[in-house]
């Protein structure tokens, strides 16, 4: 799924990247692949708080739009 959404592997793709997303105990990643095959990818808080946004210049994922759910331990 990593390569289907325009990052190089799963860990650069879902790495904390700044401080705002590491510090979400809960995290809403989403995936939203747009007609022309470019996407946003954004993770927020789980109450639409965006924390993390950012735009895929191209991809082949097969979904208009996933989502993922992650929280720590």
């Amino acid at each position: 799924m990593a390569v289907r959404i325009g990052c190089w592997t799963k860990s650069r793709c879902l790495q904390p990247y700044n401080k705002a997303v590491a510090a979400e105990e809960f995290q809403v990643w989403k995936l939203a692949v747009h007609p022309d095959r470019s996407a946003t990818l954004t993770c927020d808080d789980g109450n639409d708080n965006i924390v993390f946004a950012k735009e895929i210049e191209h991809t082949d994922f097969p979904l208009d739009e996933i989502t993922l759910y992650f929280a720590t331990t």
